[in-house]
């Protein structure tokens, strides 16, 4: 099974933009979690630390996930909103990967993360962001 989400990169005020979204579709506050606060595996400068490393609102049945760029990654307003598919079977999300990257343009190839055993990032040759995550479901609550 797969699940279709949003993912919408922010340069340094995601959390003045959950703020504004919370108040504006009555939903809950999510978690966030700061660059400061994931692993050391990921290097992150001090200009960066204070900045979303994500959070993710729930509206209207569907997730919409936030994050601020690093300070030297900025992003262009336009250009930050990917679709990020949740993937609960490995060879599902491989074969998804494989048909989309005709021709496409690969920021993080299909590999183990901090937070996923299996997970890339790209941009299609339409010029679609597309983030696939494996989320096992014996890991789910």
């Amino acid at each position: 099974m797969i699940q279709l989400n949003n993912f919408i990169d922010f340069n340094g005020n995601a959390k003045e933009a959950i703020e504004f979204y919370v108040k504006a579709f009555n939903i809950e506050t999510p978690h966030i979690t700061l660059f400061k606060d994931i692993p050391d595996s990921m290097t992150v400068s001090v200009e960066s630390e204070n900045r979303v490393a994500h959070a993710n609102l729930k509206l209207a049945g569907t997730q919409i996930m936030i994050s601020d760029t690093q300070v030297e990654k900025p992003i262009l307003v336009g250009e930050n909103i990917t679709l990020f598919i949740q993937c609960d079977d490995l060879d599902e999300q491989k074969s998804i990967y494989e048909k989309l990257m005709v021709n496409a343009n690969v920021i993080i190839p299909l590999s183990e993360t901090f937070w996923s055993k299996s997970y890339a990032y790209f941009i299609d040759q339409f010029g679609i962001g597309w983030q696939l995550n494996y989320d096992a479901p014996e890991t789910r609550k």
